[in-house]
Parts: C-alpha cells; sequence; structure tokens
C-alpha cells in the first residue's frame, strides 16, 4: 500500500518543481519590458500634467466680497480716494473690517512686510510661477517661511489705509504668473 501512496506524491513535486522554472522565464521577459512601457507612460503623463499647470492654478477668493476696484494693467481706471484715474495690477474686494482673509492656494509664505498704498501684506508662492499677494490685513497669523495650505487664515481686513479710504474696508489681492500680474478673476475662474 505504501508505494501507491508515495508515487503520486514524488509526480506532484516534479511537477511544481518544473512550474517554477517556466515562471521565472515568463517573470523575465516581463521585466525586461515593463520598464519601457511605464517609463513612456509616465513621462507623457508628467509632461501632460506641467503643461496644464502652467495655464491654470484652482485659485480661491481670499474673501467673498464685491470687486470694488478691478484688475486694468492697461487702461485706466478711476480711483476714488485719489481722486484721479490709474491703471490697477490686482483688485480691490469689500470686505468687513476684522473678517478672516483666506490662503488662496497651497504655498509658502515668501513676505509679510507693510507698505503705505497695501498696507500689511503677505505674499505666498505658489507652484509653478505662481504668487498671490494679499494687501489690507491686520492680524497677521503667517510669517515668512511659513508653508500655507488653501484656506487657512492668513490675517483679518484691516480698517482701509489712507490711500484707499474711499472704497472702505477691503483686501487688496494681486495675482502674479513669474512676477507678470494677472487678472485675479481669470485665475480664480
Amino acid at each position: 500500500g505504501t508505494n501507491t501512496v508515495s508515487e503520486p506524491v514524488l509526480t506532484n513535486k516534479n511537477a511544481e518543481k518544473s512550474i517554477p522554472e517556466q515562471n521565472d522565464e515568463s517573470v523575465k521577459t516581463q521585466e525586461n519590458t515593463v520598464p519601457e512601457t511605464t517609463t513612456e507612460n509616465n513621462t507623457a503623463v508628467l509632461n501632460s500634467e506641467d503643461d496644464a499647470d502652467d495655464f491654470e492654478i484652482a485659485l480661491t477668493w481670499p474673501v467673498q466680497g464685491d470687486i470694488l476696484m478691478g484688475y486694468s494693467p492697461d487702461t485706466l481706471v478711476y480711483d476714488p480716494t485719489l481722486d484721479q484715474y490709474r491703471t490697477n495690477d490686482s483688485v480691490y474686494i469689500a470686505a468687513e473690517e476684522g473678517s478672516e482673509v483666506a490662503a488662496s492656494a497651497d504655498g509658502i509664505v515668501a513676505e509679510v512686510n507693510v507698505d503705505d498704498t497695501k498696507g500689511n501684506y503677505v505674499v505666498i508662492e505658489h507652484d509653478n510661477g505662481w504668487a498671490t499677494t494679499y494687501g489690507q490685513l491686520a492680524d497677521i497669523k503667517v510669517a515668512a517661511g511659513d508653508a500655507v495650505s488653501k484656506g487657512e487664515i492668513l490675517g483679518t481686513v484691516a480698517g482701509p489705509s489712507i490711500y484707499s479710504s474711499a472704497m472702505g474696508s477691503h483686501v487688496e489681492f494681486m495675482v502674479t504668473l513669474d512676477d507678470m500680474t494677472v487678472d485675479p478673476e481669470i485665475a480664480v475662474g
């Protein structure tokens, strides 16, 4: 009786031995071909993504409010505070004094500063050459070098500076791509 039991066991072992060899060969040939196809695919995907990213960035408004003075880098627009016409490379968004101002996209705070026209302002650098500037802030909660996420609170809306008093409290919002200003309404849209 023992012979009949042991023979099938042997053939099973032989069968198991011969199967891995076949697998090894098929695995090897797959390994050789796989890297080529994946690298090609990855590069293609990366390229198309890069191209798309250069042209669009998903920005959100730092505050919700009416645009008091639109983007007009080439055409003169009337500035009620200065009572004169000037170009405008940013937008002025009406906002209640003390309301929160949020980052438009993920990025790194490049600068926190103050000047006469923008008041206290924050500059955030984003991917692919985009940057956003938020002016007329109070209670600034970020510092240069900080990583911020989209929607993170940068500070609050300040009382209007003397240079924009006629517009009431607002945020001055500027968007740049490779240091050239872009219409924020298009960038956000």
